[in-house]
């Protein structure tokens, strides 16, 4: 048995909201300003995920001068109400665009790098293509199509339950959720490092979903890739915050 199978069941409840949901106040966010600093670190986070998870993360690339901006969604973002799933996607994509249009004209900030984790490399690839403000992408456990890797998955079996019932097949959300897919959201990186880490026993994001998104990026880019065998997604996620030097 691996890592995810024992860790899903703890950190992922049955809390899947009822329906019909409404949402609001769905984005926090922190800015972190270091003086005279020329990078800007943009921290999109994993599912479920909440400001103070940041912590060691944030002080270890404020100690090496980066200004930081950290978010975190409600978990609700990612729902059976596709529409509303599409709906919140694409409120944070602007919400970040804007906010990073905003700093880098205060700050001068020269490098502006996206950094995603499982669930917030959907948000980091909207964000990144097409915009030539960031100058690094890095891409911790992510996959290629938003659709899939929650039908796929460990920890959403309860949520493809749910648009089971509702009658929603995977081909109908894939084109629902078409402009999420991050392999719909990598022509036009103007990223000049593009950095990827997957495991091969992810199975919160199934392993071969990270892999088809690496290679479609290989194809087209130059990018930095690295994977561990063992580890699985959710410790891979963890080592990252505690270790993101290392890894």
């Amino acid at each position: 048995m691996h890592f995810d199978s024992i860790i899903s069941p703890i950190l992922t409840p049955n809390n899947n909201p009822p329906r019909p949901i409404k949402l609001t106040g769905f984005i926090k966010k922190k800015f972190h300003y270091v003086k005279n600093s020329k990078e800007l670190i943009v921290f999109i986070p994993p599912w479920h995920a909440r400001l103070k998870d940041n912590n060691i993360i944030q002080r270890t690339l404020l100690k090496q001068g980066c200004s930081f901006l950290e978010y975190a969604f409600s978990p609700k973002i990612l729902s059976v109400n596709h529409r509303l799933t599409l709906k919140c996607f694409r409120q944070i994509k602007k919400e970040i665009k804007q906010n990073i249009n905003q700093l880098k004209k205060k700050y001068k900030f020269k490098k502006i790098k996206i950094l995603g984790i499982s669930l917030g490399c959907v948000n980091a690839c909207m964000i990144a293509n097409d915009n030539k403000n960031i100058s690094e992408l890095s891409l911790i456990l992510p996959g290629h199509c938003l659709a899939e890797s929650m039908w796929q998955g460990l920890s959403t079996k309860k949520l493809r339950q749910q648009y089971e019932e509702e009658g929603v097949t995977l081909p109908q959300l894939k084109k629902y959720w078409k402009e999420l897919a991050p392999e719909n959201n990598i022509a036009k990186l103007s990223a000049k490092k593009i950095y990827v880490h997957l495991s091969q026993a992810d199975a919160v994001i199934p392993y071969y979903c990270g892999k088809i998104l690496k290679d479609k990026l290989n194809k087209k880019y130059k990018i930095i890739y690295k994977e561990n065998k063992h580890l699985g997604h959710y410790l891979t996620a963890v080592l990252f915050h505690l270790l993101p030097k290392k890894l």
